[in-house]
C-alpha cells in the first residue's frame, strides 16, 4: 500500500484500516498477529489502525476459525459455503438482501468467482424485465458476442461446421471469461451481458504481479453502432429461457458510459479492447480475434481492457 500510494511514511500508505470481528483473528502469512505484540509502540504509531477484538471467539469455536483461514488462503469450498449460508446468511438474525446497500462491493479471488456473482444478478434482471415468449426483447438490455461459435471437424486442421442454436444459447448462458483461455494463457469472455445502468469498470492491468492497476468506474448507457448497422440487425439469443437482444462486437463502434466519481484525465486517445474469441467445442485452444473499439474515454491510459463487474465499486479511482 505504501508503494502503490507513494506514501512510505504512513502505515498502509495513509489509508485508514479497520479490522473487525472474526477476521482480526486470522494470522498473517509467515508473520505474527499485531495484537500479540507486548509493546504498545505498534498501537501508538499506527494511528490509523483500529482493531475490534471484542468478538474474539476462535478459542471457543476453532472450527469457525479454521473455516475462515481456508476461505482466505484457498478460497471457499462447497462445504464451507454451505456452513456460511447456514450460520451467517441464512441465520435468523443474518443479513437480508433488501438491507444490502446498492454500492456494496464484493471482493472475489478469481474471475470465476466474480462471474458467479454477476451471472445470478443478470439472470434476476432478465426474470424481472424479459419474456420467455419470442416477442421483441426490451432495448435496455444488450449482449455483445465476441465471435461466431462453430464446431471443429474432428481430424481436420481448419474445417468447422455451424453450431446449433440450442448449444450456442447454453454456452452464452453458462460460459464466462474464466472458462476460455488461449495459448498464451490469457482469459477471454465470449459474451458481454449489459443493461442500462449496469456497473462497469474500465481497467488496465499494468503489472499484475506488482499489484499495479489503473481503473475507473462507470455505468453502461448504450452502444454506438458502426455505419450501416441498425438495431434491425440485432440477433436474438436465449439465456435461462429468456429472449435477449445480441449484437456482434464487429458491429459495435463504441460503448456509451457514464463515468462515476474518480474520472481520469481525457488528454489521450483511448481504446476499449474487447478480447473476442471464436470457441470450438472440441478444440484444445480457442482461436482469438480482437476487436478494438475507439472512444473518447476519460482515462490516463492509452490502451485499456473493458471488463464487467458484478456490483458497483463507487470508491474505485484512477491512479
Amino acid at each position: 500500500m505504501k508503494e502503490i500510494l507513494d506514501n512510505p511514511m504512513e502505515p498502509f500508505g495513509g489509508v485508514p484500516i479497520v479490522f473487525s470481528e472474526d477476521f482480526t483473528q486470522l494470522s498473517p502469512v509467515g508473520s505474527v498477529p499485531l495484537y500479540k505484540f507486548d509493546s504498545s509502540f505498534v498501537w501508538k504509531e499506527f494511528i490509523n489502525l483500529f482493531m475490534e477484538l471484542k468478538n474474539h471467539q476462535f478459542d471457543r469455536d476453532p472450527q469457525w476459525g479454521k473455516l475462515l483461514g481456508r476461505f482466505r488462503k484457498l478460497g471457499p469450498s462447497t462445504e464451507d459455503v454451505a456452513v456460511i449460508n447456514t450460520r451467517v446468511v441464512g441465520a435468523t438474525n443474518g443479513p437480508l438482501e433488501k438491507r444490502i446497500p446498492p454500492d456494496a462491493v464484493y471482493a472475489t479471488k478469481t474471475n470465476g468467482d466474480r462471474m458467479a456473482i454477476h451471472d445470478p444478478i443478470f439472470a434476476k434482471h432478465l426474470k424481472e424485465t424479459h419474456s420467455t415468449d419470442r416477442n421483441v426483447p426490451p432495448m435496455h438490455t444488450l449482449c455483445i458476442k465476441a465471435g461466431t461459435l462453430r464446431f471443429h471437424m474432428r481430424g481436420t486442421q481448419n474445417e468447422y461446421r455451424p453450431m446449433q442454436a440450442e448449444v450456442q444459447d447454453t454456452i452464452y448462458a453458462a460460459v464466462v471469461e474464466a472458462h476460455v483461455r488461449d495459448k498464451s494463457n490469457k482469459y477471454h469472455g465470449p459474451l458481454l451481458k449489459l443493461y442500462y445502468g449496469c456497473p462497469l469498470c474500465i481497467n488496465h492491468n499494468e503489472d499484475v504481479t506488482g499489484c499495479i492497476v489503473n481503473g475507473a468506474m462507470c455505468e453502461f448507457r448504450g452502444v454506438r453502432l458502426k455505419a450501416g448497422v441498425s438495431k434491425t440487425q440485432f440477433e436474438t439469443i436465449v439465456i435461462d429461457g429468456y429472449y435477449v437482444n445480441c449484437v456482434s462486437v464487429t458491429q459495435v463502434d463504441s460503448l456509451l458510459v457514464n463515468m462515476l466519481d474518480g474520472n481520469g484525465a481525457s488528454d489521450q486517445e483511448a481504446f476499449i479492447e474487447l478480447k473476442a474469441k471464436v470457441i470450438y467445442a472440441s478444440a484444445k485452444f480457442p482461436v482469438p480475434c480482437t476487436g478494438l473499439i475507439a472512444r473518447n474515454c476519460m482515462t490516463t491510459q492509452r490502451c485499456i481492457i473493458f471488463e464487467q463487474f458484478p456490483v458497483s465499486c463507487g470508491n474505485a479511482r484512477t491512479v
